[in-house]
C-alpha cells in the first residue's frame, strides 16, 4: 500500500512570500547577528505557507475520501484577513529549533483562522478516523527557519528581541492546499495535490 506524508495548509501568494522572506532574514539579522542568521537553513520564499493539519504517512487511496469531507467544508468558510505577522520560535522554552512568523488577524475576523483549521481537521477525522495527532492548541505560524542539527541557535537575548518583531501586512488567503512533503538533501520539498476554495 502506497503511503504519501500529506498536511492541509494556506499557501503564501509569491509576491507575499518573497516580502516576507526579505523581512524574515533582515530581522534575524538585526536580533541574531550576520553570522547566526547564516547559520540556519531558511525555508525558501515559495514553500511559505500555513499548516492547518498535519496528517503524516496517508495511504494514497485515502485521497478521494479526503476530497470529499474536507472540500465541501472549505467551501463553507471564510477566508481570514491577516494583519500583521510577528516573530516566535519553537520549542516555547529552551534553545530555538524553528523560527517563525505567527498571523494576526484583523479585529473583525479574530478567530477565522482557528475556525478553518477546526473544519478541515473535522473533515479529515471523517474520512480517516484517527488519523489525526491528539488535539493540541492550534498555533497558525509560518515557518521560516531550521536551526540545523549540532549547530548553535539564536542566543536567549536575540529570540527575545526577535519575538519582538512585527511587520504590517495585509494577506488574504483564497484557498486551502492538500500537501505532499517529500524529504531531501535541502529538506523538505512540497507539491500541491489538490486545492479548495474558500468563501
Amino acid at each position: 500500500m502506497d503511503k504519501r506524508r500529506l498536511f492541509y495548509a494556506l499557501p503564501v501568494d509569491a509576491e507575499f512570500a518573497r516580502e516576507w522572506h526579505a523581512a524574515f532574514g533582515q530581522a534575524l539579522e538585526r536580533c541574531a547577528g550576520p553570522q547566526c542568521a547564516a547559520r540556519l537553513r531558511r525555508v525558501p520564499p515559495e514553500e511559505w505557507h500555513l499548516t492547518l493539519a498535519f496528517l503524516g504517512m496517508t495511504p494514497e487511496e485515502a485521497l478521494p475520501r479526503l476530497s470529499a469531507e474536507v472540500g465541501p467544508r472549505v467551501a463553507r468558510c471564510a477566508a481570514p484577513h491577516v494583519v500583521e505577522l510577528a516573530g516566535g520560535a519553537f520549542p516555547a522554552r529552551g534553545s530555538a529549533r524553528v523560527l517563525w512568523y505567527g498571523p494576526r488577524e484583523d479585529s473583525g475576523a479574530v478567530g477565522t483562522l482557528d475556525g478553518l483549521a477546526r473544519s478541515v481537521r473535522e473533515g479529515v477525522e471523517v474520512a480517516l478516523p484517527g488519523s489525526l495527532p491528539a488535539e493540541e492548541v492550534f498555533r497558525p505560524h509560518l515557518t521560516g527557519a531550521r536551526v540545523p542539527r549540532g549547530v548553535r541557535g539564536p542566543s536567549r537575548e536575540a529570540r527575545r528581541a526577535f519575538e519582538d518583531e512585527r511587520l504590517a501586512c495585509d494577506w488574504r488567503p483564497t484557498e486551502v492546499r492538500l500537501y505532499e512533503s517529500r524529504n531531501s538533501a535541502q529538506g523538505p520539498r512540497y507539491r500541491v495535490l489538490e486545492s479548495h476554495a474558500l468563501r
